[in-house]
């Protein structure tokens, strides 16, 4: 753990030091909040995207289908020698099938935008090991024994002496 001093040149107490961490806890989970907000904002404008062009995909299928399927039926029809409803089943199941590959296309785009923020979790795991070694360190650091471990100032030194003595 690196020391660091007061502005009068003597070690900050344990009072300081605990103060200090829990301003850096602080800033640090506002940090990561907002990291997991931009990351979800991301995912959401790529799910609002891909619906979209979803949207747009079957709008398209749906009047082209329509136009298509008059014209389609018709020439069915004359090749069938004027059987026409044999023609508007023929081109109906033609264009069933073509919708389908559509949508199955669509749902698969969709399904596969992921909202699980990695970045997020990844910083929050970074972060998780750190803290757990700077807690290692500062129970080594406490449990020791040594005044100047606990970077405490004079008055802890002399009260660690007056224990010590028998």
């Amino acid at each position: 753990m690196r020391r660091s001093t007061t502005g009068n040149g003597a070690e900050p107490g344990l009072t300081d030091l605990f103060r200090r961490l829990a301003d850096h806890a602080s800033t640090l989970v506002r940090g990561e909040v907002a990291l997991a907000k931009l990351e979800m904002r991301e995912a959401v404008r790529g799910m609002a995207r891909d619906s979209s062009k979803l949207a747009i995909a079957f709008v398209l299928v749906w009047f082209g289908g329509i136009a298509l399927t008059a014209a389609a039926v018709i020439g069915v029809g004359h090749l069938l020698g004027g059987r026409f409803g044999f023609g508007a089943l023929i081109v109906g199941v033609l264009f069933l099938v073509i919708g389908g590959l559509l949508a199955r296309s669509g749902m698969r785009a969709l399904s596969a935008g992921d909202l699980r923020p990695d970045a997020t979790i990844a910083s929050l795991d970074r972060t998780t090991t750190w803290a757990k070694q700077e807690l290692r360190e500062m129970r080594q650091e406490l449990t020791s024994g040594e005044p100047d471990a606990i970077d405490a100032g004079p008055a802890a030194a002399r009260e660690h002496e007056r224990t010590l003595r028998p």
